[in-house]
């Protein structure tokens, strides 16, 4: 196991670190403040209050309880925390073992940390192209989801109701057994339609 050296980060030494964020500072600066707007529409439509959003870690928890499950928040700090430490202390070149474990801890960081916003995108009635989009583009699908049409439909896992207004989708009719067939593969609709496995029934 082999230690880097102290103000260096992959090769990159202090100095260049430093002057890449004060070149990416303005856009990350900008973006946040995108993020932030949006996220504090939504906590109101979630039932909560806007500014609730600023206040570090219980804004995320409080994201992650409105579309997903608080635990997973904490979870994502965990692991990110266990991502950094393991970036900056540990060396992992020559130990297929280290780089494989390299390569979990960050993929799974990095599905805590984006899983939130599709999860957002669904309790909001969104489909596979807003769960798309919430990934690549967060800041500007964050901003349609909350100043859009679709009502939040709630969180039952952590108790938050639906936001007013929300219709739930329609039920499809359920199927049951015909009684006078023994056919297990074909069954009659509630609205006495004729249903099976077969294209044509």
């Amino acid at each position: 196991m082999n230690i880097i050296p102290a103000g260096s980060f992959a090769g990159i030494t202090a100095a260049e670190a430093l002057t890449m964020t004060r070149a990416i500072l303005p856009e990350l600066a900008l973006a946040l403040l995108f993020i932030y707007i949006a996220k504090w529409k939504i906590f109101r439509r979630a039932g909560f209050a806007g500014w609730k959003c600023l206040i570090p870690f219980y804004g995320g928890y409080l994201t992650y309880k409105i579309g997903w499950r608080g635990k997973y928040y904490w979870y994502s700090v965990a692991m990110t925390v266990l991502m950094l430490a393991n970036h900056v202390m540990i060396n992992p070149r020559g130990s297929l073992y280290l780089t494989v474990l390299q390569s979990a801890i960050d993929f799974v960081t990095i599905a805590l940390n984006i899983g939130i916003y599709p999860m957002l995108a669904v309790k909001f009635d969104y489909k596979l192209f807003f769960m798309i989009g919430s990934i690549l583009f967060t800041e500007a699908f964050l901003l349609f989801i909350a100043w859009g049409k679709h009502a939040y439909s709630g969180n039952p896992d952590e108790g938050i109701a639906p936001e007013p207004g929300y219709c739930a989708p329609a039920e499809p009719p359920k199927r049951r057994r015909l009684e006078d067939d023994d056919d297990d593969d074909f069954y009659n609709d509630e609205d006495g339609g004729h249903g099976g496995i077969w294209p044509w029934n």
